[in-house]
């Protein structure tokens, strides 16, 4: 009884452990687009400021050395690009691609946000640089991830009620 125990326990535990990881990361990269439009319509509110869309996107775990805000006053855009849970990583080193979410706040004149986007990008990376990203891009050598966009992507908005659609 003890040895079949013992085996269930170290089935079940990386399993646990796997989910585990992706819980601890409530948005990332590997959801799909109507999995995170229901966390930021849950987590994000028309009328938020800056600093609130911030402090939402902290207790999220999205790292803030991946946001970028475009603008120095009203109306302006931030992006927040989100990894993979733990976040930017290649299995391989002589060719590997890393994909990413970018969610893109827009914020009105009085500085309130508006509107949420959802918008996918990734780069290919052989031998350690990055074969493939946005046009204008400079070459960089992983572990470097690229740069914020030139323009806030938006590709998919996302309504703060909770639904996707493409923007035409």
């Amino acid at each position: 009884m003890r040895t079949t125990l013992l085996k269930l326990a170290l089935l079940v535990a990386p399993a646990m452990f796997i989910a585990g990881g992706c819980a601890q990361y409530p948005v990332h990269a590997a959801m799909n687009d109507d999995k995170i439009a229901v966390v930021v319509s849950r987590d994000f509110n028309e009328g938020m400021s800056p600093g609130d869309v911030h402090r939402r996107l902290s207790a999220l775990r999205v790292s803030e050395k991946d946001r970028a805000m475009y603008g120095d006053a009203p109306p302006r855009t931030l992006v927040a690009r989100v990894h993979r849970a733990g976040g930017a990583w290649v299995d391989d080193r002589e060719d590997a691609s890393i994909e990413w979410v970018d969610l893109t706040f827009d914020f009105g004149p009085d500085d309130r946000l508006r509107d949420a986007w959802v918008s996918r990008g990734g780069t290919r990376y052989f031998e350690g640089w990055a074969a493939s990203g946005r046009r204008g891009e400079p070459p960089i050598h992983w572990p470097r991830t690229p740069p914020p966009p030139v323009e806030p992507p938006r590709e998919r908005r996302i309504d703060l009620g909770g639904e996707t659609r493409t923007q035409s």
